[in-house]
């Protein structure tokens, strides 16, 4: 079986859907995006590099053996290495609540 992670991008609201697309295109399982709004004060945001607070996250399952491929196309596509690009990063997924969840998150169709 092969080890999931669950990538997390956060971007500006203006290319999320782009970078949901990318991350699909390179066998993410499962996505999802939400919207949010950061509170967090200019200055703050500057030293972050994040610029506005308006900011669409995707999440996706992702195998181990996929994430070099991710963060090569993020950061050739969106420029992930300048300030205000975007940031990823992943977490490991131990434990799922079920076989069907399992199934959902490898994204097998049966």
């Amino acid at each position: 079986m092969k080890r999931l992670k669950l990538l997390v991008v956060i971007v500006d609201r203006q290319i999320v859907d782009k970078v949901a697309d990318t991350v699909s295109s390179q066998g993410a399982a499962f996505s999802h995006i939400c919207y949010g709004r950061g509170t967090a004060n200019n200055d703050l945001l500057n030293l972050l590099g994040l610029g506005e607070t308006e900011k669409g996250i995707v999440f996706a399952s992702v195998s181990s053996d996929s994430l070099e491929k991710i963060y090569s196309d993020l950061d050739y596509l969106y420029d992930f290495r300048k300030p205000g690009g975007g940031i990823s990063f992943t977490l490991p997924i131990s434990a799922v609540g079920g076989p069907a969840t399992l199934k959902v998150l490898n994204g097998d169709k049966e």
